[in-house]
């Protein structure tokens, strides 16, 4: 594994990252995620218990885009997709 990124400017263009890839990955079907798959999205290249993405999953699932399952082998599904 990567050294995580600490820098919260690199974690929130990484979550820009992701965001757009799951709305690829949606449309393509996949519209569900365990934790390490969601992880790898992020070329583990975060630690997913950090504060700032913890935070960040919240707002999506508040804004009605995920639901946070918190599972290993479901960790979040996709709502529906903005672009």
């Amino acid at each position: 594994m990567n050294k995580p990124v600490q820098d919260i400017a690199n974690m929130n263009y990484l979550l820009k990252v992701v965001r757009a890839g799951l709305i690829r990955f949606v449309t393509e079907g996949v519209d569900s995620w365990s934790k390490d798959g969601f992880r790898q999205l992020f070329k583990d290249a975060v630690d997913l218990d950090h504060p700032h993405i913890v935070a960040t999953l919240k707002e999506w699932e508040e804004e009605g885009l995920i639901r946070i399952i918190g599972r290993e082998d479901l960790y979040i599904e996709v709502l529906r997709i903005n672009t």
